[in-house]
C-alpha cells in the first residue's frame, strides 16, 4: 500500500494555466515548519561526491562525513509526513524499496529508504533519480542504525555516491574500494532485507521519482520513490516565464 501526504499549497495560486502546470509537476509539499542535521558532517555533500562508510576495521578510502545514527528511534524532532512502498515497472530483480518522507520542526527534510531484496539474485546497489543539487543540498547522510553502533552491520551501505549521467542521482551502494585496491563487499542476498538509509536534505517539499536497483547483469527499474522538489514560489516562477515565453511565441507569429 503507497501512502503520501501533501497540505495542497498549489491552492491559492492565481492563474488556470499556472496551476494546472504545478499539479502536472506532481509536487507535494509541507510547510515550513527547525533543526540541525542528526549527525551533522563539516559541509554538505558535494555534487558529485561520494562518502563511506566510517568504520575503520573495514579500511575504506576517504571515510569521512558518512553518519552512523544509532539512537533508539528517529529524534523527536521530526514526523512522519510522507511514505511509499515502491515495486518494479520492469527488469528481472523482485524487489520492494520503501522511502520515507520525515520533517524536522523547521520545516526541511529528511529522506529514509530501505530495500527489501525478494530476488533470486544478490542485491548491489540503488540508483534514486531526483537528487538535483540545484534543488536541495545534502546536509548529512548514512544509515539509520537504531540502538546500534559505529562499526558495520550486515544491511548497511558501504559507499553514497551523488553523480550525474542523464539525471543526478543518488547511488547507495553496498560494495566499496579500501585502501588496499580491493573491494569490501556485504551485497543484500535473496530474501534479506537492508537497514534504512537516509539523506537529510534543505528541501521542504517533495515529489515521486524513480529508483533502479542492480546487480552483475540483472536489475529493476522505475521504482517508485519519494525525492526532494523544487520550493514552490520557484516552480511557480519557472511555470509563469514558459508561460510567458509561450505567449511571446505566439504574438510573434
Amino acid at each position: 500500500m503507497r501512502t503520501t501526504t501533501s497540505n495542497g499549497w498549489v491552492r491559492g495560486f492565481a492563474g488556470v494555466a499556472v496551476a494546472a502546470l504545478l499539479l502536472g509537476a506532481g509536487v507535494l509539499s509541507c510547510p515550513p515548519a527547525a533543526m540541525g542535521a542528526i549527525d551533522p558532517p563539516g559541509a554538505p555533500m558535494a555534487a558529485p561526491g561520494s562518502r563511506v562508510h566510517p568504520d575503520a576495521s573495514l579500511f575504506l578510502v576517504v571515510p569521512d562525513d558518512f553518519s552512523v545514527f544509532s539512537g533508539g528511534g528517529m529524534p523527536p524532532e521530526y514526523s512522519l509526513v510522507a511514505s511509499l512502498a515502491g515495486t518494479p515497472d520492469g527488469g528481472t530483480m523482485d524487489v520492494v524499496m520503501y522511502s520515507q518522507v520525515w520533517k524536522h520542526d523547521d520545516g526541511h527534510l529528511l529522506f529514509a529508504y530501505q530495500l527489501e531484496n525478494d530476488s533470486t539474485t544478490d542485491a548491489r546497489r540503488a540508483n534514486l533519480v531526483g537528487f538535483d543539487p540545484g534543488i536541495a543540498n545534502i546536509l548529512d547522510c548514512g544509515v539509520l542504525d537504531f540502538g546500534g553502533d559505529m562499526p558495520f552491520d550486515q544491511g548497511e551501505i558501504l559507499q553514497l555516491k551523488l553523480t550525474q549521467d542523464s539525471a543526478w542521482q543518488l547511488a547507495y551502494i553496498f560494495e566499496a574500494r579500501n585502501t588496499s585496491g580491493g573491494m569490501v563487499r556485504h551485497l543484500i542476498p535473496p530474501g534479506q532485507t537492508s537497514k534504512w538509509f537516509y539523506a537529510e536534505t534543505d528541501a521542504t517539499t517533495w515529489t515521486t521519482s524513480y529508483a533502479t536497483v542492480q546487480d552483475s547483469g540483472q536489475s529493476a527499474d522505475g521504482i517508485d520513490v519519494l525525492v526532494p522538489a523544487p520550493e514552490p514560489a520557484t516552480i511557480v516562477l519557472v511555470a509563469a516565464g514558459a508561460l510567458l515565453t509561450a505567449l511571446r511565441r505566439r504574438r510573434v507569429r
